[in-house]
């Protein structure tokens, strides 16, 4: 068996590790279905008849709220599933044998966090195709303009993104007591000035600083990408967020990469991993 063939029965047997972990944990996997299909009830139940009719302009051209929200929610569900990747892998080592596992046996601790990033992934697959699903049968948005490869791609780009800032965070908390507060705090700016719920052109005037965070953000340029898509609209704007999109995550990659392999080192020859 050759080197390639050997590490790819391995990730394979990582990502095993993981569908029955999570398989096992089955109560709390159908809460998290089961709050997606609250969110659309809830909307539909209280919000629908009052804000069906609304639009909301997009760079001169106007998207139902409803679209425009469940965009949203979409995208948001996207980072806790891949800024954690790292940090869910290394708190695991820490509060179990597998430290000792992996340091007996001839494994790299990147293997572990590819095995878990692709299972994540495909969480989020299934995830964003039950709150769709739940969306069209709930409050009426429509299927079809979610399925396109171009939003499918934005999707792995913005994954891609938030890894890489999870690298960057996991990093950091290496050295830190309290490392979940950077993850929690990133999450929170994300859902709250990406433009999930809201327009991000209403940062002007005395906002206009929370501009610049919005626009830091991976999120502000996927979901640009994503609405455009949905109402069949392209833009100047559009092709400016996904080279922006693209760009931060070429950049947010190798950097997060460095970081956390250097603090693992680190953490290894100071005893603290």
């Amino acid at each position: 068996m050759n080197a390639l063939t050997l590490r790819i029965s391995k990730l394979w047997i990582f990502i095993d590790v993981e569908v029955r972990r999570d398989t096992h944990n089955l109560l709390g996997f159908c809460a998290k279905y089961f709050r997606i299909f609250m969110l659309c009830f809830v909307y539909s139940f209280f919000f629908k008849s009052a804000l069906w009719q609304k639009n909301i302009l997009l760079d001169g051209h106007t998207i139902d709220f409803p679209l425009f929200l469940v965009s949203g929610v979409v995208g948001v569900r996207v980072i806790p599933l891949s800024i954690r990747i790292f940090d869910e892998i290394l708190s695991g080592l820490k509060s179990s044998k597998l430290e000792e596992w992996v340091q007996t046996t001839p494994t790299c601790l990147w293997e572990l966090f590819a095995a878990k990033a692709l299972w994540n992934f495909a969480r989020v697959l299934t995830e964003l195709l039950t709150l769709i699903v739940f969306a069209h049968i709930l409050v009426g948005v429509p299927i079809r303009p979610f399925f396109q490869g171009s939003l499918l791609l934005t999707v792995v780009w913005m994954f891609a993104a938030y890894a890489g800032i999870g690298m960057i965070l996991s990093g950091l908390s290496v050295f830190l007591k309290q490392g979940g507060i950077l993850f929690n705090f990133f999450f929170q700016i994300s859902a709250t000035f990406g433009g999930v719920f809201f327009p991000t052109y209403i940062f002007k005037g005395r906002l206009a600083f929370l501009a610049w965070v919005s626009n830091s953000l991976p999120i502000t340029h996927a979901l640009q990408v994503i609405r455009f898509g949905l109402i069949h609209e392209k833009t100047p704007s559009v092709a400016f967020h996904e080279k922006f999109l693209v760009m931060m995550t070429l950049t947010l990659l190798p950097v997060g990469f460095l970081l956390l392999q250097r603090s693992l080192v680190w953490a290894r020859k100071n005893g603290n991993f």
